[in-house]
């Protein structure tokens, strides 16, 4: 089986960490900050680690294609 990675946050270019937690797993970001990051404001979570990081690459392109039609 092949890991995917996940894709670096399309606001602060920095790669997401995943974490664990109560039988979900969720994405936090990397310097701990909360604040008003597209890394930090990704509040989904899965019971499965890959299926948590095809949700962020997923909403990640998705904020990429807005920006590159202009939304």
């Amino acid at each position: 089986m092949v890991a995917i990675e996940l894709k670096p946050c399309p606001q602060c270019h920095e790669v997401p960490e995943i974490g664990y937690c109560c039988g979900e797993y969720f994405i936090f970001h990397p310097s701990k900050v909360v604040g008003t990051c597209f890394c930090s404001s990704f509040t989904e979570m899965h019971s499965s680690e890959e299926t948590e990081i095809k949700a962020w690459n997923r909403r990640v392109e998705d904020e990429q294609r807005k920006k590159a039609n202009g939304c």
